[in-house]
């Protein structure tokens, strides 16, 4: 692991999960912030298992985001951003 998470990326990450509960439902179900967070962490970990080369049957437990580094979170508000976009999520400033 490499360096101490900033707070800088803990507001990018707060704040892309609020955009998520805000803007995107499904079938017509809102899911809060954390909720989004649990899902967003499941298929975080289950591509990076799969870019690994493991093959994932089932989805693992989340990744804590309080024990991510700098570089795993960089990672995953990269997934997130990425995620948005693929689901047109509107996400704020």
């Amino acid at each position: 692991m490499s360096g101490i998470r900033t707070n800088s990326q803990n507001r990018a990450a707060h704040a892309l999960l609020s955009d998520f509960a805000r803007s995107w439902s499904h079938e017509g179900v809102h899911l809060t912030a954390a909720e989004f967070k649990i899902i967003l962490c499941s298929y975080f970990n289950a591509a990076l298992a799969e870019a690994d080369g493991l093959e994932m049957r089932d989805i693992s437990l989340p990744e804590s985001t309080s024990k991510m580094d700098v570089d795993r979170m960089n990672n995953f508000i990269e997934f997130v951003l990425y995620i948005s976009a693929t689901l047109g999520v509107e996400l704020s400033d």
